[in-house]
């Protein structure tokens, strides 16, 4: 599915966006079970100021195929919120020239990512959390043995708790 110049605002239910190729795009005020865009391409899209509210849903933007590549290019992800602990803001994905901002968990404690699995490129993360005192933009770790990567090349982050090149202690970034 090809969805263009489109605004989604205020939807509820399971997912807002479920598998497309999504240009030019806003998702606003919307409040999802399992996340606001799943398995989809983005290209010069918004999206702000929306909800997740389930314990063990996927992520704000995520996609839940691991054989599957799906890039964001030119991307603004502002002011979202997973509301349950074990959650994900960004999900499996790849992120070009994108701007991370805002985004919060407020009962994320030792469970929640701001980006797992992720890969960014260009990108500006800044300001995010996953709980109201850890401000974290990259968190990974090894859990039940399966690796939690993140890789970034020419971006800018912000986090309050860097060692050396370990973010959050709980493991490495690639840069």
């Amino acid at each position: 599915v090809f969805v263009s110049n489109c605004v989604f605002i205020q939807n509820k239910g399971d997912t807002t966006a479920f598998q497309g190729d999504i240009k030019n795009c806003l998702f606003n005020f919307n409040t999802n079970s399992a996340g606001v865009v799943g398995n989809s391409a983005m290209e010069r899209c918004v999206v702000r100021n929306n909800a997740v509210k389930n314990r063990y849903a996927t992520a704000i933007d995520y996609c839940d195929n691991p054989a599957v590549v799906l890039t964001n290019v030119n991307c603004l992800i502002e002011g979202n919120c997973f509301v349950e602990e074990y959650g994900k803001i960004l999900y499996r994905k790849a992120y070009v020239n994108c701007t991370v901002i805002g985004n919060h968990m407020p009962n994320g404690g030792n469970y929640g990512y701001l980006s797992r699995d992720c890969i960014f490129w260009n990108s500006v993360l800044f300001d995010n959390r996953i709980s109201p005192s850890k401000k974290f933009d990259v968190r990974t770790m090894t859990m039940e043995g399966n690796s939690i990567a993140v890789a970034m090349t020419n971006c800018i982050f912000e986090t309050s708790d860097v060692i050396a090149d370990v973010i959050g202690a709980d493991g490495t970034v690639t840069h």
